[in-house]
């Protein structure tokens, strides 16, 4: 009997630091991203809120290939759905003149942006 509880106590505690680890790496979040010169900004759906994209070298590069090739104007919008979360690090540069920080961790999926998608006018 005494092994049946600490066999529980055991998989429960295991179970608790799996769904954490979930939340460390991020959720599915569909957004605006915006890619330019001094820009690389990320705005999810339904949120006034702009952030600056921090990602692996090669998410980035990921990002901007798909935004150079679905966008003809400087600083268009594209919609994006990413994996990550936001980021505790302080801003600078020009990061500093957004709400802070989106950590990429991967993307799921990038497409052009639809006049009254994603907070954009119809």
């Amino acid at each position: 009997m005494f092994n049946a509880f600490r066999v529980l106590a055991i998989l429960s505690f295991v179970s608790g630091c799996a769904s954490s680890s979930r939340v460390v790496q991020g959720s599915a979040v569909e957004g605006s991203s915006v890619w330019g010169d001094e820009v690389n900004e990320f705005r999810p759906c339904g949120s006034d809120s702009v952030f600056w994209v921090l990602a692996r070298p090669a998410l980035i590069a990921r990002l901007r290939l798909a935004h150079d090739s679905m966008t003809t104007q400087p600083f268009e919008k594209i919609v994006v759905r990413v994996k990550g979360q936001r980021s505790s690090k302080p801003t600078d540069g020009f990061a500093a003149q957004t709400n802070g920080y989106f950590e990429v961790t991967g993307i799921l999926e990038t497409r052009p942006l639809r006049k009254g998608e994603c907070g954009v006018a119809a």
